[in-house]
């Protein structure tokens, strides 16, 4: 299986994986007027974000060889009713891009050893994919290598892919290589240059007939 995501026509033999949370920060509400007599959720919050920097300085020692470190992402924050209420409560959204080998279970533990002890939780990861590396040397990443290399393609090493894909979930040997880059992925303006179009369809047509012998 060769899976089309935009990989700017570079041969990806593995791809990270995605788990993603939610931090749940419990506070006590009062009146704006007397935060003391309170407890501000969204600044515990702050205080607690501060630590995903540490995190991932932490992530960016492990590196895979074609994937590199593994990374965190704060996408959502939320808290608070109205500007002169202390917030009792706040909700911070992350993921975090799973390396082949890591399991969704294995970040809570790690959060819970990093950041500052206190009245907050992580629940399960409510959205997994899972983290596909091909073996070294399998035939199907040696016949696109070929393919590329026939076809023009100027880079033809083995490269991993920084985002999540659905890789691990055929049931057969998976390779990644398409046209187009994660740049304009999931903005206003997708685009795919028609050469990179017609580059990809013919490394796709060689490694058919690569693997057909």
């Amino acid at each position: 299986m060769i899976i089309g995501e935009p990989t700017e026509l570079t041969l990806c033999l593995a791809t990270k994986g995605l788990a993603a949370y939610d931090l749940q920060v419990t506070g006590l509400a009062t009146h704006g007027s007397v935060p003391q007599h309170g407890a501000n959720a969204i600044l515990t919050a702050a205080r607690l974000l501060g630590g995903f920097d540490d995190y991932q300085r932490t992530l960016d020692r492990r590196r895979h060889p074609l994937l590199g470190p593994a990374t965190v992402n704060v996408g959502v924050i939320e808290g608070g009713t109205k500007p002169n209420i202390v917030p009792s409560g706040c909700r911070v959204q992350f993921s975090r891009r799973l390396l082949p080998g890591e399991s969704p279970a294995d970040v809570s533990v790690e959060l819970a050893a990093v950041l500052e002890p206190g009245t907050w939780s992580i629940g399960e990861a409510w959205w997994t994919v899972d983290a596909y590396e091909l073996p070294d040397g399998h035939w199907l990443g040696e016949a696109l290598h070929t393919a590329a290399r026939l076809s023009g393609v100027p880079d033809c090493e083995p490269h991993g892919f920084p985002a999540s894909s659905d890789a691990a979930y055929f049931g057969s040997p998976v390779a990644l290589f398409g046209p187009g880059s994660l740049a304009q992925a999931h903005s206003l303006d997708e685009w795919v240059s028609v050469d990179d179009m017609v580059t990809a369809t013919a490394v796709y047509l060689r490694t058919a007939f690569l693997a057909a012998g």
